[in-house]
């Protein structure tokens, strides 16, 4: 009889802290964000040439550089059906990251880039470049969004256009 107390017990304390711990990671969005496991900067990216799907290959991105760094390090990607792909970086630092998207023809690269301000952000962005080769430009368009001090998720609309002979750069 006391060896069942003592268990109903610890299985009873157990699980008001496993439902406290539960509670303060989902209701405490900065805690949760602290805690996050999954890629910090991740987004996807659609690209259109003269108005037709451009189908995006792993080769298409150069790794990433963070801060200083002047070797690329690896990042995820998945090619989904309709070309686009969907990148991610663990991130987890204080700096700014970079990749680079390439097209085979006409050949364009485009530098992309984001800055985390505190270590625990999470990004998240999807982002439409539609190159017009007949005009000579490139159109940045989408919406990224970030986490605020608060753990509040604000978001941005993406709105650029670059002329094609011009050192391309989106900042997301």
């Amino acid at each position: 009889m006391r060896k069942r107390q003592i268990l109903k017990g610890t299985a009873v304390t157990v699980l008001i802290f496993l439902v406290i711990g539960m509670a303060v990671i989902y209701f405490c969005k900065p805690v949760y964000y602290r805690l996050y496991p999954w890629d910090r900067i991740s987004g996807t990216v659609h690209v259109t040439i003269d108005g037709r799907a451009y189908e995006l290959k792993p080769e298409s991105f150069g790794g990433y550089i963070y801060g200083g760094d002047d070797v690329p390090k690896p990042m995820n990607i998945n090619i989904s059906n309709d070309g686009s792909a969907e990148i991610g970086i663990k991130g987890g630092g204080y700096g700014d990251y970079s990749t680079e998207l390439r097209t085979a023809s006409p050949e364009i690269m485009i530098g992309m880039g984001t800055f985390q301000f505190n270590w625990w952000n999470v990004e998240r962005f999807d982002l439409y470049v539609d190159i017009d080769t007949v005009n000579g430009t490139v159109r940045y368009s989408g919406e990224r969004s970030f986490i605020a001090e608060d753990g509040r998720t604000e978001k941005r609309e993406i709105d650029k256009t670059q002329s094609i002979g011009e050192n391309l750069w989106i900042s997301l």
